[in-house]
């Protein structure tokens, strides 16, 4: 009879083999790394004239993501460069270019080695897809779940950093893509026997699984914009974020909002509202900004000439304390900013 054997597990190989072996996943470092992987700590050459931008992200196995015994290889590798983009968008939200990252992981000694070097696999793919030096890092035991921080380190040229504060009344909101696409993709794979197509189930999927972050399309939008965040709680729960700093409100138009086919059909199926899944908790890691009236009319006349991002325009900012009205036509209503929330 055939003998299976046991698949290798990280209590097999210990730290030093590990890391080592991680090490081997990850792109070659650019000439800025002038010292990486293997020292006390890492050295790194900062571009002239520009400032560095901070972020830094932990993503729990069972929490921030599906567990990892639930997924496909392949979608193990997915879990990994969704790590990497909630970070990567953080920094394209401030029209940062990212350059390199730490990332520390807390594993149980018990999990199989090829578990976690699919998911190690695909943060560094994502961090490879936007030349970003992963310049050290940690390793730790845990009694579980697994757990992965990433600290990502970003340039800006010298006070160019586009900040969440600076909307003003009669600004234009725009955003990119289709909010709440992850939540709808994140429902569909928890509720596996809804019959949508394959083809609207392929996008909700992706959604969820292979989000994008907006750092070319930020760099676009830099000099346009009077504030920017990205979408990683929620659209209303972010876009209150955009306007609590000046105590604004804004008026959301019905006929402007984004809404996907595959959104539309699952709402559908579901019998909820149009709008239901972008307006409801989604990690959907595109930027939610503000523009002045010209600053837009720059922006449409350049989209015209030039291949641009998909931008749409939603909404018109007031001076109503922090009110989110939903209008169509002659009537609106209030909108209460869900999103998520860590406690």
């Amino acid at each position: 009879m055939p003998h299976n054997k046991s698949p290798l597990l990280l209590q097999d190989i210990g730290e030093y083999e590990l890391i080592d072996r991680l090490k081997r996943l990850l792109p070659s470092s650019s000439p800025r790394l002038r010292v990486g992987i293997g020292d006390d700590a890492a050295v790194w050459t900062p571009t002239p004239g520009h400032q560095l931008v901070l972020t830094s992200d932990t993503a729990e196995e069972g929490r921030h993501s599906p567990p990892f015994h639930d997924v496909s290889p392949e979608r193990l590798h997915d879990l990994g460069r969704r790590a990497a983009h909630m970070n990567l968008s953080d920094v394209a939200a401030m029209a940062a270019i990212p350059r390199f990252a730490l990332i520390n992981l807390s594993l149980p000694k018990t999990y199989p080695l090829a578990t976690i070097e699919g998911f190690y696999q695909g943060i560094g793919d994502a961090l490879g897809e936007h030349k970003v030096d992963v310049v050290g890092g940690n390793i730790t035991s845990t009694a579980g779940p697994c757990s992965v921080t990433i600290t990502l380190g970003a340039e800006v040229p010298s006070d160019k950093a586009v900040l969440r504060t600076g909307s003003q009344p009669g600004d234009w909101v725009g955003c990119t893509g289709f909010p709440g696409l992850s939540a709808a993709g994140l429902y569909v794979w928890l509720h596996p026997e809804i019959p949508l197509s394959t083809v609207h189930n392929n996008i909700l999927m992706d959604g969820y699984f292979r989000p994008q972050a907006r750092v070319q399309e930020a760099q676009s939008l830099a000099t346009y914009v009077r504030a920017m965040t990205d979408i990683s709680d929620g659209f209303l729960l972010d876009l209150a974020n955009l306007l609590v700093p000046e105590d604004l409100g804004v008026d959301l138009y019905v006929d402007k909002l984004p809404h996907h086919p595959a959104q539309a059909a699952l709402e559908q199926h579901l019998q909820k509202q149009p709008h239901h899944f972008m307006f409801s908790a989604s990690d959907d890691y595109e930027l939610l900004f503000s523009v002045s009236s010209e600053q837009r009319e720059r922006w449409l006349k350049q989209e015209k000439m030039e291949e641009a991002p998909l931008v749409h325009w939603v909404g018109r900012v007031t001076d109503q304390h922090r009110a989110i009205r939903l209008c169509d036509q002659n009537t609106s209503h209030d909108l209460s900013p869900e999103g998520w929330q860590h406690f």
